[in-house]
């Protein structure tokens, strides 16, 4: 019997769940693992600085974005504190427990904390700003935890470049999921060109 790879992406929309182009550049991933036949679990780690009717309407409308591609129950809330969630946010949700039952964490907004990252038993990162991302981490704009290993489409690997030395390196270049004009999900307003995929709403 065929057991299927259970991933958890580890991304960040809820902070601004109407950039379409933003979303699309996670969800590209997940359509991507789900076609190879992996279950696929959202991590969001909203800030808790926020007040807690803006965070649920934030987290009900990524929930709304996802569910067309019947992900939106597959939507898990850690804070970057691991203080919990107050309960009208986390309704509905996983917790940062169920998420890590995966067997992969798949790192896309890059400041997942370690403590977190280290409570998976694999985890990697994927460099989906290859350039950028080593700037960032050059000029001390963003650390980033250890993982099991790193995938870049930058060509700079191996060379003179922030990307840290700890795992192995891979080059990766990312999934398309559909070709030409694609719907934005609901909400996400206008026209937006994303990793040259142009993202038009209804």
């Amino acid at each position: 019997m065929k057991v299927s790879i259970t991933v958890c992406l580890s991304v960040g929309t809820t902070g601004c769940p109407e950039a379409g182009g933003h979303l699309w550049a996670y969800l590209n991933w997940a359509l991507g693992l789900r076609a190879l036949g992996c279950e696929v679990i959202w991590l969001e780690q909203p800030s808790l600085s926020a007040p807690p009717q803006k965070m649920r309407a934030n987290v009900a409308a990524v929930k709304s974005h996802l569910q067309p591609y019947g992900l939106s129950e597959c939507l898990a809330l850690s804070s970057h504190t691991g203080e919990p969630f107050p309960r009208e946010v986390a309704e509905g949700c996983l917790d940062l427990t169920a998420a890590t039952e995966a067997d992969l964490l798949l790192e896309l907004r890059y400041d997942t904390p370690p403590e977190v990252v280290g409570r998976f038993r694999r985890s990697a990162l994927v460099d989906i700003d290859p350039g950028l991302l080593q700037i960032w981490m050059s000029t001390g704009g963003i650390s980033i935890a250890p993982h099991s290993l790193y995938f870049t489409i930058g060509e700079t690997v191996g060379q003179a470049c922030a990307v840290p030395r700890r795992g192995a390196h891979l080059a990766l270049y990312p999934p398309l999921c559909g070709a030409g004009l694609v719907v934005a999900p609901p909400g996400c307003e206008g026209r937006v060109v994303h990793h040259g995929i142009e993202l038009v709403s209804e």
